[in-house]
């Protein structure tokens, strides 16, 4: 349905310019023929109201197209980087049922997050998740395919998935046999999607940010499956 929708909303966006640039047309040729100064002066007025008109309307147009654009993908921001604890924070706590993560290390995610010793609740917001029954599914590269500078982090955030693996069943992580690529942040219906570049900090790299029903995300999220599995 949507996509007659969006053809019959094309054809009658075509059709409508159509008539504006022909009406303009005519009013001008109309106006060049005219040689009482009162009717001559009424046709001008009309040509240019019409010219401004269908100049407006094809601004409007694409401007329309654009943002449909986005829609028909559900994207509902573009980053240059992934740096926004409030965001990630707001997802968190609005969570009912289901985060997952593709990445690198989860460091932050884990440090900011699931801290258990910090007597701020904005750091413990993944354990208050879970003890709400949220599922939590966490997939990185194993140690040897990460970056120099990232391997001394690993042995410390397994530890700490261990533990908290121990306290909520509903904590699950894994290990790929490769490096990583993408990056995927899902908390329920909203999804955040970005590459991974070696050496380069997740933070410092663009990410997406779409409805998890999008066309965009699905690709993601079929990976990431195929990669749990």
């Amino acid at each position: 349905m949507s996509i007659h929708n969006n053809y019959f909303k094309l054809n009658l966006s075509k059709f409508i310019g159509i008539i504006l640039i022909a009406i303009t047309l005519c009013l001008f040729g109309i106006f060049f023929k005219i040689t009482n100064p009162q009717i001559s002066s009424l046709i001008s007025g009309l040509a240019t109201g019409f010219a401004l008109a269908t100049v407006q309307f094809f601004f409007s147009w694409y401007e329309y197209a654009k943002i449909d654009k986005y829609e028909r993908l559900k994207i509902r921001d573009i980053r240059p980087d992934r740096d926004n604890r409030e965001l990630y924070e707001s997802l968190i706590i609005n969570s009912k049922k289901e985060i997952i993560v593709l990445g690198s290390t989860a460091t932050r995610l884990i440090n900011d997050f699931a801290d258990s010793n910090s007597s701020q609740p904005r750091n413990k917001v993944l354990l208050s998740a879970l003890s709400k029954g949220v599922v939590v599914k966490i997939l990185l590269p194993d140690q040897i395919f990460l970056h120099t500078n990232q391997q001394a982090q690993f042995s410390i955030i397994k530890t700490k998935f261990e533990a908290i693996a121990g306290q909520y069943p509903n904590f699950q992580f894994k290990y790929f046999q490769h490096e990583p690529y993408h990056s995927i942040f899902l908390a329920d219906d909203d999804c955040i999607l970005g590459p991974i570049f070696p050496g380069v900090s997740s933070k410092n790299t663009p990410s997406i940010h779409v409805d998890s029903s999008s066309p965009f995300a699905k690709t993601y999220l079929d990976y990431f499956n195929n990669e749990w599995q």
